[in-house]
């Protein structure tokens, strides 16, 4: 599979780096991506990528990282990363 192309939410440009691995005792195959240096993850079933739609979306579209990270902070606490707890 060919990475696909991935927008950082927080800078509004391409992430640096997206590593993937394919996971045959979960039957996914793994994501994650890194900028201003942090990390986020995802998890794509292998049985969709087996759809030529879905596939076809991949290779077309543009993912976003990070979209998690802009939302507001709880009140009284202060704004920044937000980190998911997926995260490696």
């Amino acid at each position: 599979m060919m990475p696909p192309r991935i927008r950082c939410a927080l800078c509004d440009r391409p992430v640096s780096e997206v590593e993937q691995w394919r996971n045959d005792a979960s039957m996914t195959v793994r994501l994650r991506v890194f900028c201003h240096g942090d990390s986020d993850a995802m998890e794509l079933p292998l049985h969709a990528l087996a759809d030529p739609d879905f596939a076809d979306q991949l290779r077309n579209q543009e993912g976003v990282a990070f979209a998690t990270a802009r939302l507001d902070p709880p009140a009284g606490r202060s704004p920044g990363i937000i980190r998911r707890a997926d995260n490696d």
